[in-house]
């Protein structure tokens, strides 16, 4: 049966760095939100001090992104091929229809959400090593984000990218969380 590991959190927690590393190592097909963006030519950065008719408008190209993404799960679930999806999903709303795809291609969800200390000083950090990749690239956003953040309700493994526990550590924690789980 094939799988969707969902690599879920706040911006800057870690999910495609350690999405690229799983990718490797697993030899899955990696779908991140951000390139499903940039592929389809939309554009993932949100204002938090829009007005309400360009927040609206910002919300619906969201939407937009999560169905271009999950319409591609469904797809390669369809063909049988495992993916490794990366994206925030701050909205239970998103995460319950990547839920919905999923279980009607056949296919099996596995969640690993990741999380960080949130500090200024390491969203900072954070930001600077991704160069302007991504969908935050203000403190602000970062934190506009977490502040209505909505909990996913799903069996998951939560893994700390703060820690001093190392990336091959971490790493090898999911793939052992995947073999248990299958």
């Amino acid at each position: 049966m094939a799988c969707v590991l969902a690599m879920c959190g706040v911006p800057c927690s870690g999910k495609t760095s350690l999405g690229r590393i799983l990718e490797q190592r697993m030899g899955w097909l990696f779908l991140d939100i951000d390139e499903i963006a940039r592929q389809n030519g939309l554009q993932l950065i949100i204002d938090p001090s829009n007005s309400a008719d360009a927040t609206l408008r910002d919300r619906i190209r969201m939407d937009n992104v999560y169905d271009l993404l999950h319409i591609r799960v469904a797809r390669e679930l369809n063909r049988g091929i495992s993916a490794i999806v990366v994206a925030t999903y701050s909205r239970r709303e998103r995460f319950n229809a990547l839920q919905e795809n999923v279980a009607i291609a056949g296919g099996e969800l596995k969640v690993v959400r990741c999380v960080f200390t949130i500090t200024d000083e390491e969203v900072q950090r954070r930001l600077e090593l991704r160069d302007g990749d991504g969908g935050c690239v203000t403190i602000a956003h970062v934190r506009d984000v977490v502040n209505r953040f909505e909990d996913i309700v799903y069996p998951q493994l939560t893994v700390n990218t703060d820690t001093t526990e190392s990336v091959d550590t971490i790493v090898d924690t999911i793939l052992e969380y995947m073999k248990v789980q299958r």
